[in-house]
């Protein structure tokens, strides 16, 4: 009964360990990419990727938060947070994540990254879109993927391992 306790006590504590970091604040990571799907620049590719802290967040409501970092690759040049015209932010509806909102106006062609509305609507996707100076303007699809946490994986496998040296140690007692 004893060593059921202790196994029972081990599990406990490696399952609040893992819990544990996911309910402070922490930086969130992205990575996106997509492709340009109308205009002259049908079939350019694009990809990069965006962290912010979700310290702030509530769930409730219309919500943006200022992203930590942004890294954009478009047209064989790489863009930041400092290139925007605004601050780029993460967009949330109700704790459920829209998209980015980036835009680069200083270029050509100009672009930017913009959030969905939030309606529920199949169509209501967040998406690129670019407008050349000549006046050609094009839209494309954007693919987002959040970014697993490895400190959330190293303290799952040493939970594991102390398990089982216990479970060892215990079978040659």
């Amino acid at each position: 009964m004893f060593k059921f306790l202790k196994i029972a006590a081990s599990v406990s504590l490696c399952g609040a360990l893992m819990i544990a970091p996911a309910a402070e604040a922490a930086l969130v990571n992205y990575n996106f990419s997509g492709a340009i799907d109308s205009g002259l620049l049908v079939g350019e590719t694009y990809n990069g990727s965006f962290a912010y802290d979700n310290a702030t967040l509530t769930n409730a409501g219309s919500e943006f938060v200022d992203l930590s970092t942004l890294t954009f690759n478009f047209l064989s040049t790489s863009y930041n947070l400092a290139d925007a015209d605004f601050t780029p932010t993460a967009d949330f509806l109700d704790g459920s994540f829209l998209g980015v909102s980036y835009l680069v106006n200083s270029i050509d062609p100009s672009f930017a990254l913009v959030s969905a509305l939030g309606t529920g609507i199949p169509e209501d996707l967040a998406y690129f879109s670019y407008q050349t100076v000549a006046g050609d303007s094009g839209f494309g699809s954007l693919n987002v993927a959040a970014v697993p946490v490895p400190a959330a994986i190293w303290l799952f496998g040493s939970g594991l391992g102390l398990l089982f040296l216990n479970r060892r140690k215990n079978k040659n007692s």
